[in-house]
C-alpha cells in the first residue's frame, strides 16, 4: 500500500510537468496550432465516433466488472466497429 501511494504521489507532479513542457512548446510554437483543424463534417464525424467509442468501453466495463451479461456485447460491441468506421470515414472528408 505504501509503494501505490508512494508511485501516486511521484506520478501527480511528473503529469503536471509533461502538461507545463507540452504547454510550453505549444505556446512557443509559430501560429495556431488549431488553425489546421478542419471545422465542418470531419470534425463531427471526429466527434461522434470519439463519443461511440466511449459508450462501448462502458459495455465493456459493465460485463466485466458489473453485470457479466450478453447483453452489454449486444450493443457495445456493434457500437464500437461503427465508431470505428465514422472516424475512418472523417479521414475521408479531410
Amino acid at each position: 500500500l505504501r509503494y501505490v501511494v508512494r508511485r501516486l504521489l511521484v506520478a501527480i507532479p511528473t503529469l503536471l510537468a509533461i502538461s507545463l513542457i507540452v504547454f510550453a512548446i505549444l505556446d512557443l510554437a509559430p501560429g495556431d496550432p488549431t488553425s489546421q483543424l478542419p471545422l465542418t463534417i470531419p470534425l463531427l464525424l471526429i466527434i461522434g465516433g470519439a463519443w461511440g467509442f466511449a459508450f462501448s468501453d462502458l459495455a465493456v466495463a459493465r460485463r466485466q466488472f458489473v453485470n457479466p451479461s450478453r447483453a452489454n456485447g449486444v450493443w457495445g460491441t456493434p457500437l464500437y466497429f461503427i465508431s470505428q468506421m465514422v472516424l475512418a470515414s472523417s479521414i475521408a472528408f479531410a
